[in-house]
């Protein structure tokens, strides 16, 4: 025979056995005849839980078009049900087909030097009996199956070409949002991770366990004494279990996947780290977090609450400046564990966590910026339940905190400490707003959180914002008119501008050509400017846009909107 093939050797689940194509390459053409066979189509296929599409490159190649399609020189396998129903697609979608032959099928090793001359050596090695490992296969390099255990093949091209990836998450008592969830993860990765807090009183892993299936899935427990350290050891734990997967992207159980499966090819270029687009209930628009990880075991968590990852590889700098987007989005779903708390008590936990943490490194700028939020977070909150004395001692000591954090320059060169510079600069200037009554403190704190960062367009908003209570209305149209032109921010760590762009600013450009129209002294200049032929557009685009983005404020809005559209249309008819 010119092709000879063997079963693998059964394996103990810590251990793993691989799939070896000698040449691959070369033994392209040979290695598609192989897999055209009817009769392993047969044995994939054999009790019809599972169809495969193969996608090959040779159009004379003899085919079932059951399993086979001649498009775009890609291979493709699906699993699913018979009727084609539920169907997941693969991880490896984007491979050259000789790159996937590298990583196919598992627990099958073979060599082949020309062609295939003989089958009946292979229905007898294939015997289904002797295989139900194949009832399940993703060209993902997963498989597991009554006691095998799978590995993939992350060598050279292939890992850069189609890294796969593992979905890790931390949960407690989240059985409800698992259900909901874990369908839609089981769409994106390779082989998943689930810790459970020891505390756990639900179904959660029998649940995890049961939506997975047949994709690889470990479940652990541990003791939660922090973020930090669970997310660590969460990390630690895939690495020692999974050492075959590339990266792991690290989510939690109120998140759920947008547009899945995701691509693999921003990770070509196998950075130590990634972000990831979050939006949800913090965010009406996305914010960029760093969660898609090397799965090297170099990674550890810093701080027992907004834990921060570190890289300890010696032959690399730790974190780069600057992280680079996957373009992933996840969306946050109200529900979790920690919702059902009230948010006075998960602001006065995170601060006890926080100012543990702040024992431990005096003085951390990351520290120091949500020490500083949450004094102020928490003042708010007792603000209206007139906790007087206490929200003044907050609101003292949250303002000498963010005034400190913003005057901090040690971390400005990263995107990180830029970007919490402005944000203490901003809840400074709020400190002063809205628990001082200070307008002129907190006017110069919003100047200087522009001056520090010119895109950061809360500090814009509520700057425009003063200067129309102020009844400063050129200054206020001035600078709305200068906000407005803005090119869209970039999605940023900390506080996404995203909506606000899209609503906040042309609605207050509206306003302030009213305001200006209004004044008899300012008409004139209103008129010769560029903004005034705008108006009816401003006013359409913010229809247009604020009902995707404005949330809770979006019926005001849509008032103020209508109220305006009336004044022009109706009031100033004859003069425009």
């Amino acid at each position: 025979m010119a092709c000879s093939a063997r079963l693998g050797p059964r394996v103990e689940d810590n251990e793993a056995a691989t799939l070896v194509i000698r040449n691959g390459a070369s033994a392209l053409s040979t290695a598609l005849e192989f897999l055209a066979l009817p009769l392993l189509n047969r044995v994939l296929l054999r009790d019809e839980n599972a169809a495969a599409c193969l996608l090959r490159e040779q159009e004379d190649l003899s085919y079932d078009s059951q399993y086979w399609d001649a498009r775009r020189g890609r291979l493709e396998m699906f699993v699913g049900s018979a009727e084609g129903k539920d169907f997941m697609a693969a991880g490896c979608l984007q491979m050259p087909i000789p790159l996937m032959l590298q990583a196919l099928y598992i627990l099958l090793q073979f060599e082949c030097e020309n062609t295939l001359s003989s089958h009946g050596e292979f229905e007898e090695l294939l015997s289904p009996d002797d295989s139900p490992f194949l009832e399940h296969q993703f060209l993902s390099g997963v498989s597991l199956s009554r006691g095998w255990q799978p590995r993939f093949l992350l060598a050279g091209a292939t890992a850069e070409h189609c890294p796969a990836f593992q979905v890790a998450m931390l949960a407690r008592d989240e059985e409800a949002l698992l259900k909901k969830h874990l369908p839609a993860w089981k769409q994106v990765g390779d082989s998943f991770l689930l810790g459970l807090d020891s505390r756990t009183q639900d179904d959660s892993a029998a649940v995890a366990l049961s939506l997975l299936a047949p994709k690889p899935l470990e479940v652990y427990h541990f003791d939660f004494d922090g973020f930090g350290s669970a997310k660590s050891k969460l990390l630690q734990e895939s690495h020692v279990k999974f050492p075959d997967m590339a990266y792991v992207l690290v989510v939690e159980p109120d998140m759920i996947p947008k547009g899945a499966p995701f691509s693999r090819e921003p990770l070509r270029s196998q950075e130590p780290v990634y972000a990831l687009r979050r939006g949800g209930k913090e965010s009406l628009g996305e914010r960029l977090t760093d969660c898609v990880f090397r799965n090297d075991g170099n990674w550890y968590f810093r701080f027992r609450v907004h834990e921060t990852p570190v890289y300890r590889n010696a032959g690399e700098r730790g974190l780069p400046d600057e992280i680079k987007d996957t373009g992933w989005s996840v969306l946050e779903i109200e529900g979790s564990s920690r919702d059902r708390a009230s948010r006075q008590e998960r602001i006065r936990e995170e601060l006890r966590l926080v100012r543990l943490d702040l024992k431990d490194h005096p003085g951390h700028p990351r520290l120091m910026y949500y020490l500083g939020v949450l004094q102020y977070d928490l003042a708010m909150e007792l603000s209206s339940r007139g906790s007087s004395s206490e929200v003044r001692q907050l609101a003292a000591e949250a303002q000498k905190t963010l005034a400190r954090r913003a005057r901090d320059s040690g971390t400005a060169g990263s995107q990180e400490g830029r970007q919490q510079r402005s944000a203490a600069a901003y809840f400074c200037a709020r400190t002063y707003l809205d628990l001082f009554s200070d307008e002129k403190k907190g006017e110069k704190w919003l100047k200087r959180t522009i001056s520090l960062e010119a895109d950061f367009l809360y500090a814009r908003v509520a700057l425009i914002q003063l200067l129309f209570r102020q009844q400063r209305h050129l200054e206020a149209y001035n600078e709305a008119v200068a906000s407005e032109s803005l090119d869209p921010p970039k999605l940023r760590l900390f506080m996404d501008s995203g909506p606000l762009h899209a609503c906040d600013l042309p609605l207050l450009l509206s306003k302030a050509i009213y305001y200006m129209y209004a004044d008899a002294a300012l008409r004139p200049r209103l008129l010769n400017d560029r903004a005034w032929p705008r108006r009816e557009i401003l006013l359409e685009t913010c229809a247009a846009r604020c009902p995707g983005v404005a949330g809770d404020s979006l019926a005001r809005k849509m008032q103020d909107i209508t109220k305006l559209k009336e004044f022009w249309s109706s009031e100033l008819r004859d003069e425009l």
